[in-house]
């Protein structure tokens, strides 16, 4: 142990305040690469993925619009087509609620309205929601949300504060999740 101690002196001798900064600044970007940089670059990797999938679905169906009369109803139909089913409401309700419990907020209550579109294809579920918490909390629910849910809008966000120094806001939200009626 003894030897040990003798040759940490040295060495911190060797390399004064200076080598010791250098050290410790290395040491950070060691862990800045492991913390932002490394997790960005996955990130990144995925999307890229994503990109590539969606162009070769783009270059599977090509040829869809161009097979019937009018283009725009072929795109329409593909539209359709990608929407969930009415069937799971719930089921992205649970992916809402799992959200906000995620961030500890909670609903109480909320406003549920159903619209149809004219041609009765198109099913438009608006969801009102009054939350408290940190302006963290929402942000990350909100967040959570629109990244889980791929056929949700966010149409609206109010947000309020009692006092300028309260940590706690009121936030009203209301998405619209758009489903396939049939």
């Amino acid at each position: 142990m003894a030897s040990l101690r003798w040759h940490v002196r040295q060495w911190l001798g060797l390399l004064g305040w200076h080598g010791l900064v250098g050290i410790a600044i290395a040491m950070a970007a060691v862990a800045i690469y492991f913390i932002a940089i490394d997790p960005a670059k996955a990130k990144t990797r995925e999307l890229q993925q994503e990109a590539m999938s969606i162009r070769a679905f783009s270059r599977a169906n090509a040829d869809a619009p161009k097979s019937s009369a009018p283009g725009y109803d072929a795109w329409l139909e593909q539209f359709y087509r990608l929407l969930p089913a009415k069937a799971s409401a719930p089921d992205w309700l649970r992916i809402i609620f799992a959200a906000a419990r995620s961030q500890s907020l909670g609903l109480e209550q909320g406003e549920y309205k159903v619209t149809i579109d004219k041609n009765g294809r198109l099913l438009a579920y608006e969801i009102g929601l009054p939350v408290r918490g940190t302006y963290v909390q929402v942000r990350k629910f909100v967040g959570d949300v629109l990244e889980q849910i791929p056929a949700i809008a966010l149409d609206e966000i109010a947000i309020k504060r009692e006092a300028i120094n309260a940590n706690r806001i009121d936030a009203s939200i209301r998405f619209t999740l758009f489903l396939n009626a049939f």
